[in-house]
């Protein structure tokens, strides 16, 4: 069984995708105070609901980040590999012998299976970690 990891490009993008998160939030807390102190119900209200919304984005982010360093982007076992594109605790499971076909470009490797298409991002992984899954998708030409 070999594992691959998301690659430290991919943990810093989640990174700034907290911190973005969180500023934003902050703000419109800031904003919907000033609002309601200035007596302004009806766009405080508003805002508060988008706060609540960013709170909850924040969150699910926060969850994410620290999943990310645990969780493993692809496991490849003999004759099945598991894939986790969404960064959930359960990855998806295909088996090789239900690869139709593979074909790799600059975003990284799409492989098809029965008439739904996948893709394994190489913005997740590191470049030589991309050559060497592809050895295992390219008979699949």
């Amino acid at each position: 069984m070999k594992e691959y990891r998301f690659s430290e490009a991919s943990k810093r993008y989640m990174r700034k995708q907290l911190s973005n998160s969180i500023l934003l939030s902050s703000l419109l807390l800031i904003i919907t105070i000033g609002l309601f102190i200035r007596n302004n119900l009806f766009y405080g209200r508003f805002l508060l609901v988008f706060f609540i919304v960013g709170l909850i984005v924040t969150g699910l982010v926060t969850k994410k980040v620290r999943s990310i360093d645990e969780l493993k982007y692809i496991k490849v076992y003999k004759d099945k590999f598991c894939i986790n594109n969404n960064m959930n605790e359960k990855p998806k499971t295909l088996y090789f012998r239900d690869v139709n076909k593979a074909m790799r470009d600059n975003k990284g490797i799409i492989f098809y299976v029965g008439k739904r298409d996948y893709r394994i991002l190489s913005s997740f992984l590191e470049q030589s970690e991309v050559d060497e899954l592809w050895k295992k998708f390219s008979r699949y030409k």
